[in-house]
């Protein structure tokens, strides 16, 4: 009996100390590398909104973000999460067509109602004056669900592992047969990919905007989704916002809202020209998505 009890204890330490791990290497890479500084918890009447924004074409990308945050910041409980320089377009909303966007900034307030309140005043108005363009959109963020993310992750790597799913290499590249079909040209981005690496190559954070197809497309990006999530729980990164959709402008509908963390400019890069990930890509199906990957320079403002 007391055999049984020790090896009990054990196990439960073993538990304990392999939570606590995962929590704080995702917490490491949160406050660290993606400069994220969402508190852990919030109130669930808490409201986040992503704002695209467009410089003008004299504009200095960090000199009118700090511009903005600090006409901002503390007001309506506001407190910016996020800033991320836009690396390319990535993929594009037929909701919301093709604008051009230089940066996204992700900011929480103490309820929709004072957020609301806020974007009516001239306060907001100004702090965004100096834009040439601008989008708003709302996300309804649980704290408790992604508190919970880095222990499904890890119990997914578990349940990978005790099953002997393959080990993942998102560095093993796919033909320049396959990458050419899906017009990946390397060459054609390097520009945009250099420019994103003048101000941090440790970090892509992708926001993605998804709104659920059919049946069939649902069960197809399922799949997807859940090879995905296999490369996340074995490689230590992924999501570091989960939230659903709230219109706040224009007439577009999305589902859902997935803030994704990658680690570093190269690895990204990499993921996307692999054999893996073009293996999977065709089954990422969605009634329409916009998906723009950033790379962070919250620190800088």
């Amino acid at each position: 009996m007391r055999l049984v009890l020790m090896l009990v204890l054990a196990l439960v330490a073993v538990l304990v100390v392999a939570m606590g791990w995962q929590h704080f290497r995702y917490l490491e890479w949160r406050r660290g590398a993606a400069q994220d500084h969402q508190p852990l918890l919030h109130s669930s009447s808490a409201f986040h909104v992503i704002s695209y924004l467009r410089l003008e074409s004299d504009g200095d990308l960090v000199e009118s973000l700090a511009k903005a945050r600090a006409m901002l910041d503390g007001a309506g409980g506001s407190q910016w999460v996020y800033a991320g320089k836009v690396v390319l377009m990535g993929l594009r909303s037929s909701q919301l067509g093709e604008p051009q966007w230089d940066a996204i900034v992700l900011s929480q307030y103490d309820s929709r109602e004072a957020y609301d309140e806020l974007a009516r005043s001239n306060a907001h108005r100004q702090a965004f004056a100096h834009f040439d363009a601008t989008y708003h959109h709302g996300m309804q963020r649980s704290a408790a669900l992604n508190l919970a993310v880095p222990m499904i992750f890890l119990g997914l790597r578990v349940v990978d592992f005790l099953t002997g799913v393959p080990a993942i290499d998102p560095y093993d590249r796919a033909s320049d047969e396959v990458l050419a079909g899906r017009n990946v040209n390397r060459q054609q981005i390097r520009p945009a990919i250099e420019a994103a690496r003048a101000y941090n190559e440790n970090a892509v954070v992708v926001f993605n905007l998804a709104r659920s197809g059919g049946a069939a497309k649902q069960e197809a990006n399922r799949g997807y989704g859940r090879k995905m999530v296999g490369l996340f729980a074995a490689n230590g990164h992924g999501p570091s916002h989960m939230g659903k959709s709230v219109t706040l402008e224009g007439e577009a509908e999305f589902d859902d809202v997935n803030i994704v963390y990658y680690p570093g400019l190269d690895y990204f890069l990499s993921l996307m020209q692999s054999k893996f990930y073009n293996g999977i890509v065709g089954g990422k199906q969605l009634g329409d998505t916009q998906a723009i990957p950033t790379v962070p320079i919250l620190d800088r403002l």
